[in-house]
């Protein structure tokens, strides 16, 4: 057997969320910076956060520290069986540290968020902008495809924060959220002759989403998905999500065709 170089044993290497969580941390509370205020000094960003930056932090409620508020947040340092759940959130506070730090000191966070790009490539995911702050979301070609064609702004952003983790078991939340996509779009189901238009109006009628209510409007239906609601939620976002890019692609192809009958036109023989 040939001997792997080193950058095939890198490349080829599993991915450890605990390994990653304890990598992070290391950076976070242990790895000396040198600090640049007048004079260098040795600092960890976690004694940068604690004395300098706790202030500024827009989540510190009414915490009294920093340790504090990482045990209101469920963040353990310790913790040597970090999950996936465990690491992005603290990749999550990271990301809050950074914003509410001073521009000019954002350097100090380079070597980490290195890190954290390595792991969020690795797990096919991705940052985006959410409404109080940066979150960590599925990475989803389709998705973002969705999102650059809708003209709302916060309804890119409901689409994007569905697949937060925070959503995954959350039938109300999840709710919420696709009767805003679905309002959004209402008269354009209504008035489109893709099958799916009308698949989502049912669905949304069925499951009662429009109106907010969590009581099924058919006993029949509810008998036969009530264990499955939450499957059911994220297939009508699926969708919807569709539908987003089918009206796009619908409008194309009406140009398409108005050039095809212009072209149809310079043909005939004069």
């Amino acid at each position: 057997m040939s001997r792997k170089s080193i950058y095939d044993i890198i490349e080829e290497s599993k991915f450890n969320s605990s390994l990653e969580y304890a990598r992070l941390r290391y950076r976070f509370d242990h790895e000396y910076i040198e600090q640049l205020s007048g004079l260098y000094y040795n600092s960890t960003l976690y004694a940068h956060v604690e004395n300098d930056l706790f202030d500024n932090l827009p989540i510190k409620g009414t915490c009294i520290d920093l340790r504090d508020l990482l045990e209101e947040l469920k963040i353990d340092l310790s913790k040597q069986n970090a999950d996936l759940d465990d690491l992005f959130n603290l990749i999550e506070f990271i990301l809050c540290a950074i914003d509410a730090d001073y521009p000019e000191m954002r350097f100090l966070y380079d070597d980490i968020m290195s890190n954290i790009d390595i792991i969020l490539e690795k797990t096919s995911h991705k940052i985006i902008k959410g409404r109080l702050g940066r979150i960590v979301v599925p990475a989803n070609e389709i998705v973002d495809e969705a999102v650059a064609l809708v003209d709302d702004k916060n309804i890119s952003l409901e689409i994007l924060e569905y697949n937060h983790r925070s959503n995954i078991g959350n039938l109300t939340s999840k709710q919420t959220i696709l009767a805003k996509i679905g309002k959004a779009y209402e008269l354009k189901i209504k008035k489109s002759n893709n099958p799916i238009s009308d698949d989502i109006s049912f669905l949304l009628n069925k499951l009662n989403i429009r109106h907010n209510n969590s009581v099924l409007k058919d006993k029949q239906i509810m008998d036969n998905i009530k264990d499955d609601l939450e499957e059911w939620y994220d297939k009508l976002y699926t969708l919807l999500v569709a539908f987003i890019i089918y009206d796009e692609t619908e409008k194309i192809s009406k140009e398409v065709q108005k050039l095809k009958r212009l072209s149809k036109k310079d043909s005939l023989p004069s």
